[in-house]
């Protein structure tokens, strides 16, 4: 005979280890399992009974099964099992997993060692989500009067937890004081919250935070040029000047600037380092706005998120807790540019070059003596240039062509003719390489904090 499970998990995906643990817990059903693995605390009740009968309607009356509804070991949640001959074991399997997504439910096939849950199909909370942010935005533009605009600045569509960050622009109103808009914006908000919702007021910003996702909005006042942002601090109204550009005119920049290598408006803005930074979105999403355009003023080619052709790719890399790609920054250097960066690694770990095109861990101690010697290299190259521990990394050009390619005639033709020259002038701008790597570098190793085989950083040619 065919046996099938169905039971209500905690689990926030089909890969979730609970998930495992109590497909073993059940087809085993031992003491031994449910107490050790405290399944029951990783299970939630359903009505069974609907369930139960839903699928019996479903049946025909010839077909061969029997159904269960069974108590856990301490009677405190109930699954159902289903039992089928191999005869019809197609139908009733069909009908099981399409009740099983109607009610939210994991269905567990033991005789295959598999489990088909609902949220493999479709992710509920992405579309609860989704559903709200509508609800939301609609009644904004109802009742906030006069309002500029609502400018969407991101979303962060992870499996364990969604994002979802807005500015809400005012126009001045005219014998409203920006305090009294603040407090029926923060009304407003609390009017409108669901089961299950709460509103934050934190890091000068609004939050609805639902069960698997957060929404935020930032108010700025007023217009295209906005120079106050408007929030909620101990219930009181507080107004400060936004001291950087405002969210709209940075919209308007990056859609006259930025190029498919850094995607999307949100250039970073949900990499680790970022949000601990910058807790505010869309201070956040301003700040990704301006390392686009730090990068784009230098000479040398390189992005923080993603990855471009012909790029040398250094991110960080956990064996035992692997994150969201989205969280992690990819700091893709030009191959030629990184060059410089590859002379003093390859030091350290010589196999660099011969796995130049694969991946290559490092531990996080490794990168702390690199960035050691990274220090040391741009401090000579500018402060004893002729020093003999330095001419290992400047005996060839390599690395620093970029700087000759951005020169005049005379230059370029000093680069040919007396690189160590050239390199010399130019010294200031060829320590940047290093100064990149050593600021990016030394950011993961703060942000994540962890020692030995936690962290690791990856190396990888185009």
């Amino acid at each position: 005979m065919y046996k099938l499970f169905l039971y209500k998990t905690k689990g926030v995906a089909g890969d979730a280890p609970c998930i495992s643990l109590t497909n073993r817990t059940l087809e085993r059903n031992t003491w031994e399992e449910w107490k050790h693995n405290c399944i029951e605390e990783h299970m939630l009740n359903f009505d069974v009974q609907k369930v139960k009968k839903e699928i019996e309607m479903l049946l025909a009356p010839d077909d061969t099964f029997d159904i269960y509804i069974k108590p856990s070991i301490n009677k405190t949640v109930e699954y159902i099992c289903i039992v089928a001959s191999y005869d019809n074991i197609k139908r009733v399997i069909s009908v099981a997993n399409n009740i099983a997504v109607q009610n939210n439910l994991v269905l567990y096939d033991a005789v295959k060692k598999r489990s088909f849950y609902y949220k493999d199909l479709y992710d509920v909370d992405f579309v609860m989500m989704r559903q709200r942010i509508q609800v939301i935005n609609d009644t904004i533009q109802k009742s906030v009067k006069p309002l500029f605009r609502i400018r969407k600045l991101g979303c962060l569509d992870v499996e364990r937890y969604k994002f979802a960050d807005y500015v809400v622009i005012l126009k001045k109103a005219k014998e409203i004081p920006l305090e009294k808009r603040i407090e029926d914006f923060y009304n407003l908000l609390k009017s409108i919250l669901v089961e299950g919702e709460i509103i934050v007021a934190d890091a000068r910003c609004f939050k609805i935070i639902g069960g698997f996702y957060e929404i935020t909005y930032t108010l700025e006042a007023y217009g295209k040029q906005a120079d106050r942002i408007a929030y909620i601090s101990d219930e009181k109204p507080c107004v400060e000047l936004i001291r950087r550009m405002s969210c709209e005119i940075a919209v308007n920049w990056a859609r006259n600037n930025m190029t498919k290598r850094y995607k999307k408006y949100d250039y970073c803005m949900y990499v680790t380092e970022m949000v601990k930074a910058f807790p505010n979105p869309a201070d956040r999403f301003v700040k990704g706005i301006n390392i686009v355009k730090q990068i784009k003023k230098g000479k040398f080619h390189y992005t923080y998120c993603g990855n471009f052709g012909g790029a040398i790719t250094f991110n960080v890399f956990f064996p035992y807790d692997p994150y969201e790609e989205r969280r992690i920054s990819n700091l893709s250097i030009d191959e030629d540019d990184a060059a410089p960066l590859l002379n003093i690694i390859s030091k350290f770990y010589p196999y660099i070059y011969d796995r130049y095109y694969e991946s290559n861990h490092l531990p996080a101690g490794m990168i702390r003596d690199i960035i050691e010697e990274m220090k040391k290299v741009r401090n000579l190259m500018i402060n004893d240039f002729d020093s003999e521990e330095l001419e290992p990394y400047v005996e060839n050009k390599c690395g620093f062509y970029t700087l000759a390619w951005y020169s005049d005639e005379y230059n370029q033709k000093l680069f040919e003719e007396n690189w160590k020259e050239f390199l010399y002038r130019r010294r200031y701008e060829a320590v940047e390489i290093y100064d990149l790597f050593i600021k990016w570098a030394e950011s993961q190793l703060e942000v994540y904090d962890v020692t030995g085989e936690g962290l690791m950083f990856n190396i990888q040619g185009p």
